[in-house]
Formats: C-alpha cells, structure tokens, sequence
C-alpha cells in the first residue's frame, strides 16, 4: 500500500508576511513608474512625429527641427554675452543656422507671423527677432547679401498678402540696412536693380525710405534723387 502524504499549509511569521509585503509594494511602484515612463516617450514621440509631419508640410511649429535649433542657437548667442570669444564663436552659430535649408522659411515666418511668433517664443520673441538680424548680418559679412535678399523679397511677398505693423516695417529697415552695407553704394547707383533684388513693393516704400537715408545719409542730393525715384514707384 502507498501513503500519499499531503502538503503541509505554509505558515508564514509575521516578519515575511512584512517582507513580502513590502516587496509586492515596491514591484508594483517600479511597474506604475515604468508604465508612466513609458506614456511620456510616446507623447514625447507624438509630438515630434506631428513637428516633423508639420514640417514636411511647409508649417512651423514649436516642435519643428529648424525651430528647435533656432532656439538652442539663440541660448548660445545669448551666453557669450561678455566673453572675449563672442566674435568667433557668434559668427559659427549664424553659419550653423544660415547653412540649415529651413532657416529662410523660419526668417520670414519669424518676421512676418506676429501670432505664431508670440506662441512659439512667447515672451522672449522681440530677441529672436534681434539676434535674427544679427545672425544674418554676421553671416553676410562672410558670404554676401544673397541670403538677406531672399528673405527681404520672400517677406515682402508675405507682407504683400497681409496687413502691415510697425514692427514689420521696421523689420525689414533692419533688413534693408544689411544688405545696403554689403552692397556699399551700388543700391544708390542702381536703384531699380536694388529693388529687383529685394522684391520691393509700394506698401512698405517707406522702409526703403528710412533704410536708404540711414545707409547715404551725407549723400542728401543723391537721396532726394532716390527718394522721388521711390515716390513714383506703385503710384
């Protein structure tokens, strides 16, 4: 005859009852982090999938590559703030920036778009209008007025289709002013070609105006000349 001996009923102390319990609590404290963890990757993943969809489409979000780094780039700029160094290291972060295939679409949105620049850089969007200009100035000075130029003649053709501001005026003065420097008086020698160049329009004629006359202002007989050339312009 065989004996079936049957198992005994564990009996546990109340110290691995503790033990246990204890573990069973941080196992699922791990569990509920890594689940979290997990969630913010995919909605930090949607979100980048939707900046980079929203690219592709010719729209610029907050969540766009070019935008992103327009945002480091401007940290940076803004940190060499008293170093003996800004110079040089200034000049390679517009190089970075201007070299980037996105970046004339980020410019003239940047300077045309007053609500999307409010809520893509909220309170610090008049400094990345600053330090635009000034990453495109620095970066003409080594490679010419062809960039500022296409961003001055795709901004007025922006500016052509909407309602202008004092700020965009004085945007594109700004504008205007770097690419005459780069230019020294060959705008005033050929005015028509400047304004070829640059995709003048009559409604924002004063810009030109202002930037002509701070460019050649010791020049008054040659301005007057421009400024009733400017005048008969879009009549």
């Amino acid at each position: 005859m065989t004996l079936v001996m049957a198992d005994k009923p564990v009996v546990r102390g109340p110290v691995q009852t503790n033990v246990l319990a204890v573990q069973e609590q941080k196992a699922t404290q791990i569990a509920d982090r890594t689940t979290a963890k997990m969630k913010s990757i995919k909605a930090e993943s949607e979100v980048e999938t939707q900046g980079l969809y929203q690219s592709a489409q010719g729209e610029l979000t907050g969540q766009s590559p070019v935008v992103k780094q327009y945002k480091t780039l401007v940290n940076g700029y803004r940190s060499l703030k008293g170093s003996v160094f800004r110079d040089g290291k200034r000049k390679d972060i517009a190089e970075e920036f201007m070299d980037s295939p996105e970046s004339t679409q980020l410019l003239v949105k940047l300077f045309e778009d007053e609500s999307w620049r409010g809520e893509v850089f909220g309170a610090d969007q008049a400094e990345a209008r600053v330090y635009a200009i000034r990453m495109i100035e620095l970066y003409t000075k080594s490679h010419g007025p062809a960039a500022v130029d296409e961003v001055v003649q795709k901004l007025n053709d922006r500016l052509s289709q909407s309602s202008l501001s004092g700020g965009h005026l004085k945007d594109l003065e700004d504008l205007l002013r770097v690419s005459i420097r780069a230019k020294g008086t060959a705008p005033m020698d050929n005015l028509d070609h400047f304004l070829d160049q640059t995709g003048f329009i009559a409604s924002v004629r004063s810009a030109y105006q202002k930037a002509l006359w701070a460019s050649y202002w010791g020049r008054v007989d040659d301005l007057q000349q421009l400024q009733e050339q400017l005048m008969e312009l879009g009549q």
